[in-house]
């Protein structure tokens, strides 16, 4: 827990000499507080200059500087209730504070006059929460500012800093850390020095930014300087611990190489630097010009080639130009699109069309309580928000690309990046830029894929072949289930000597088409290519685990021979599930709902055959400790089963089992999966009658 205790200390920082200035004083600082932020637009946000003193012994915290707030603006500030707070006044006059029902504490608000900027003076201490062991979901959810031997971390969500709620910054940070420790933060490193005190580091972010996120750790920086084409020099680092120190240059040479890449493509760069951080978290972040990657994940010989690729391009799509997240986020689906994808596409259509068909199996596997439009999704918080709110928006913009053209789509982000380089914009504005573009009308196709929620469900109800004076032909019709979409949909007819495609565009229920063929026709399939976002059926889609994991009615069984195997059985579902455990009920004979079994090889085979559910066999399952598996019931429900050799093993498998969930399969040796692959499918073919 962390400790409440008050810190007193006499601080010595620039701000503080000028406390005694009295009201004349303040105003020079405010005017040369703003005076350093570059520009108009940059002006009508508040300015910070702190200085801060970070010691990972002791994990002490203190702060002490001023806050600028524009003229004609109010603004009340938060900040964490754990901290002393020894001054917060403006002008020599203490801010009112409060106690929020979250718990948070809030001074003000704080009003300047339309004539003139006020400044706040803060100065605060205290004792930060210590870094602990945590898996990918709760570091997502981190609620206060962490430090300990391995690395700090004081993400702005945690109200490290007296933040005002929804609104962008500019700022300069001196930073001193003590104890081998140096700071990184998002902005152009002004200065760094060690001294007999410390490390002392100072960072300015001249752009408006929406928050303050400081990261500290006993790093080894390796810098390099790069040209760009657009005629920036940007300077690349990382900060890595002292064991990650040799995997350095490589990183340097991947993120320079995508920089290169996206300045040329897309526009040119809009920060000073790009710096990759290596973080004692399982997990990763991005900022802008900083990548924070957890120290085992950079050890993964292809995170070079993907996340980090990821990452860089958000300092296009996300950090450069801000989705305005009232109307949906665009910028994690284009970065996909843009990145993760192009790497598919760089290796050949078959691992491009494999992602396509990844994310239409991913998205099957939501549930329609979880599905929404992509104008309401802001940011991941469970596996659907990733189907919906990365896959989904990323297959749109596929399906935009190919509607108008490559030359048009990258004029279209060219022209997007133009106007809105460090601005906030939303999906209206992609639309323009793209009608722009393109010069056709966009406004349909935006509607029904970011307004509205939901796929269609495409299926050939009929299909007949016919042969009149030596010609074959076939009569298709389509049909879409649900909700109206206008789609153009791909077929691909077989015949006796081969195949052929066509399309057909639907702009209601059905349609019907009627195509000529050089031989008999056989069967139809539908969007062979992977090329329309949809909802697949069941029977064409491989059994996944996320089928399970993401369902919110799923149900647990547990199936252990003692109280120390049900614990372990019970902290992996806990892990799994999104929804949390909703046990099954322990006399029930038949699955009505998906289901997780969870527990011992021998009970979890007993068990199955108590639930009259087929037992798989699973690819090298004889080389591991534990398994996990998905498959189906004669009525089509999903299951999914986990089982170990013995409780410690069931128990490592709390950590692997959820980033599995694409997998029908996964065979374990401790925590590491040994084995993992999806069953075979096969995609629905419609046979064609007489």
């Amino acid at each position: 827990m962390r400790s409440r205790i008050a810190v007193h200390c006499a601080l010595s920082f620039t701000a503080s000499a000028v406390c005694s200035l009295g009201s004349a004083g303040s105003l020079i600082v405010v005017a040369a507080l703003l005076a350093s932020t570059c520009g108009p637009a940059a002006a009508a946000v508040p300015h910070y200059q702190l200085d801060v003193v970070l010691d990972p012994e002791t994990r002490l915290l203190q702060v002490d500087g001023w806050i600028a707030i524009p003229p004609g603006r109010t603004l009340a500030f938060r900040l964490d209730p754990h901290f002393r707070v020894q001054r917060f006044d403006l002008e020599g006059k203490r801010v009112a504070a409060e106690r929020t029902p979250d718990g948070t504490t809030v001074h003000g608000p704080v009003r300047a006059p339309p004539e003139h900027a006020v400044t706040v003076h803060v100065r605060y201490a205290g004792e930060l929460a210590a870094l602990q062991a945590l898996d990918h979901r709760q570091v997502l959810g981190l609620a206060e500012p962490v430090c300990g031997p391995e690395g700090a971390l004081l993400p702005a969500a945690t109200g490290w800093y007296p933040q005002a709620r929804g609104e962008r910054l500019t700022y300069r940070i001196k930073v001193l850390t003590r104890g081998g420790f140096r700071a990184v933060m998002p902005g152009r490193l002004v200065q760094q020095a060690d001294s007999s005190a410390g490390n002392e580091t100072i960072f300015e972010s001249v752009h408006a930014l929406p928050g303050i996120d400081l990261a500290a750790g006993p790093y080894s920086v390796r810098e390099q300087k790069l040209a760009l084409a657009s005629g920036r020099e940007v300077r690349v680092r990382t900060y890595f611990h002292p064991e990650l120190a040799e995997l350095a240059p490589g990183y340097i040479e991947s993120a320079a190489r995508y920089l290169t890449h996206y300045d040329r493509e897309i526009g040119p760069y809009a920060f000073a630097s790009y710096s990759i951080v290596s973080s004692p978290l399982p997990t990763g972040f991005g900022m802008p010009g900083l990548a924070y990657l957890g120290r085992q994940v950079l050890r993964l010989p292809f995170i070079r080639a993907t996340s980090l690729r990821h990452e860089v391009l958000h300092d296009w799509w996300g950090n450069g130009v801000v989705p305005d997240s009232a109307h949906g986020n665009w910028a994690e689906g284009l970065t996909t699109l843009l990145a993760d994808y192009a790497y598919r596409e760089e290796h050949g259509e078959a691992q491009a069309k494999a992602m396509r068909l990844r994310w239409l199996r991913d998205y099957a596997a939501v549930a329609p309580e979880r599905d929404r439009p992509l104008a309401q999704f802001v940011s991941r918080r469970h596996g659907a928000d990733q189907a919906v709110g990365y896959n989904k928006t990323a297959f749109v913009f596929l399906m935009l690309r190919d509607r108008i053209g490559d030359g048009a789509f990258r004029a279209g982000l060219q022209a997007f990046w133009r106007e809105h380089r460090l601005r906030t914009a939303g999906w209206q504005d992609l639309q323009r830029a793209f009608e722009a573009q393109a010069r056709i009308d966009l406004s349909g196709f935006f509607e029904q894929w970011v307004e509205r929620p939901g796929a269609p469900l495409l299926e050939v109800t009929d299909a007949r072949r016919s042969l009149a004076s030596g010609q074959h032909r076939v009569s298709i019709v389509v049909r879409q289930q649900g909700a109206i979409f206008r789609l153009r949909v791909p077929l691909r007819i077989h015949h006796e000597h081969g195949s052929i495609d066509a399309a057909v565009e639907m702009r209601g229920p059905q349609v019907r088409a009627d195509i000529a063929l050089p031989a008999r026709a056989l069967f139809v399939e539908i969007d062979p290519d992977m090329r329309v976002f949809r909802r697949l059926h069941p029977e064409g889609i491989a059994p996944t685990l996320r089928q399970v994991l993401l369902d919110p009615h799923t149900r647990v069984a547990v199936a252990a021979p003692d109280k120390t195997a049900r614990e372990a059985a019970l902290s992996v579902a806990k892990a799994a599930l999104e929804s949390g455990v909703k046990l099954l009920d322990p006399g029930a004979t038949a699955v009505d709902t998906p289901l997780l079994i969870v527990g011992m090889h021998a009970e979890v085979k007993r068990l199955l055959e108590r639930l009259e559910l087929p037992e798989r066999s699973v690819p090298g399952a004889e080389a591991g400790s534990a398994l996990a598996y998905a498959w189906r019931t004669p009525d089509g429900q999903p299951y999914a089963v986990v089982a170990a050799a013995d409780a410690r093993q069931l128990t490592a498998l709390a950590r692997p089992l959820p980033h599995l969930g694409g997998q029908s399969y996964a065979v374990f040796d401790g925590a590491r999966s040994s084995a993992r692959g999806l069953w075979p499918a096969q995609s629905r073919r419609y046979p064609v009658t007489d």
